[in-house]
């Protein structure tokens, strides 16, 4: 993306594999988080937590998750349209449309081949 602040960049994953942990399908239920703290667009640190979110029956939403660990960026495939009220009010940018692995992930948001998430929630079920 060109400019050189350092970002906190999150993905939704189903394990813990960093880089090549495939990006969980719905955001709101994934199981884990890989932050991947990016300079320049190169890859300086990666942490992976569980989110223990409300839909695994932890006490807060995958959005929260991410506000509290200072997320900038999220890179999802999926989400629904509370996460992208709570992620934008909390000044996070979303894109979705991702797929395959961190890695992959990464890249296609690198060549912004994903689009904003803030257009386009999931409708899918409750949320």
């Amino acid at each position: 993306m060109g400019d050189d602040q350092i970002k906190n960049i999150l993905f939704p994953t189903e394990d813990e594999m960093g880089l090549n942990s495939p990006i969980c399908p719905h955001f709101g239920k994934t199981p884990y988080l890989t932050l991947l703290k990016v300079e320049d667009d190169i890859i300086m640190d990666l942490k992976v937590f569980e989110t223990q979110g409300r839909h695994a029956g932890g006490h807060a939403t995958a959005a929260e998750v991410v506000l509290i660990n200072d997320g900038d960026v999220v890179i999802c495939g999926n989400l629904g349209g509370k996460a992208v009220e709570i992620l934008g009010n909390g000044g996070v940018q979303v894109f979705s449309g991702a797929n395959g692995t961190v890695s992959q992930a990464f890249h296609q948001w690198k060549n912004e081949d994903l689009k904003p998430g803030s257009l386009e929630p999931c409708t899918e079920g409750h949320h």
